[in-house]
């Protein structure tokens, strides 16, 4: 982590991972309506995904989670699959916050993607006693593609305003800025019984594109 918060998880090389495939890892907005993320007491909400299970997702009051670049397509299953995308994010920063390892991570994540997630909650307990998260994380260039029960979904996410933050003093561990700050996800769901949108895999590369 070496102060910043660099990743959720290390880049690991672009590539399809499922049945559900998508064009490389090229950037892209995606339809129309730009949608601006808002923090309420910790929790942040934005359209499409904005409703009691996003509202239930709470977050440090010094965090934010910026989903201003983000863009809905106007498609409804499309748009289902991006809202729960979105929970997924938030629920893993929840976790990464509280050290929650049986948070509401687990309701829009599982296999592999859940198995990291708990992963990086225990690193985050054992560096430095135990960090947290602060500042600002901003998503942005959402693409989705959806087969049946499977979808894939990309996105950008810029770190260059989220820091780690020691539990035990408060102190800020701040870095210079670096490539490392912007990654592009390629992740892979699957919709369960009960309608939820799963993340099941989590594929990260270095973007400079992924700057704005």
């Amino acid at each position: 982590m070496q102060g910043r918060l660099r990743r959720m998880w290390a880049p690991a090389a672009c590539a399809a991972a499922a049945a559900v495939t998508l064009a490389g890892c090229a950037s892209s907005g995606g339809g129309k309506g730009t949608i601006k993320g808002a923090s309420d007491g910790g929790a942040t909400s934005a359209s499409p995904s904005a409703g009691p299970s996003a509202a239930a997702i709470k977050l440090p009051s010094d965090f934010t989670i910026d989903f201003a670049g983000w863009t809905r397509t106007g498609n409804g299953p499309k748009d289902a699959v991006l809202a729960d995308a979105q929970n997924f994010i938030r629920s893993v920063r929840a976790a990464e916050a509280y050290h929650d390892r049986n948070g509401p991570f687990r309701k829009y994540s599982d296999g592999a993607a859940a198995t990291r997630v708990s992963q990086d909650i225990a690193s985050m307990s054992s560096y430095k006693g135990g960090v947290t998260i602060t500042g600002t994380d901003r998503y942005s260039q959402n693409k989705v593609e959806v087969t049946g029960t499977r979808a894939a979904v990309t996105y950008c996410d810029n770190q260059s305003g989220t820091y780690s933050k020691v539990m035990r003093t408060g102190a800020v561990l701040r870095t210079s800025a670096s490539p490392k700050d912007y990654l592009r996800y390629a992740n892979t769901l699957q919709k369960d019984a009960d309608g939820v949108w799963k993340t099941m895999t989590i594929q990260v590369t270095e973007d400079a594109s992924c700057r704005s």
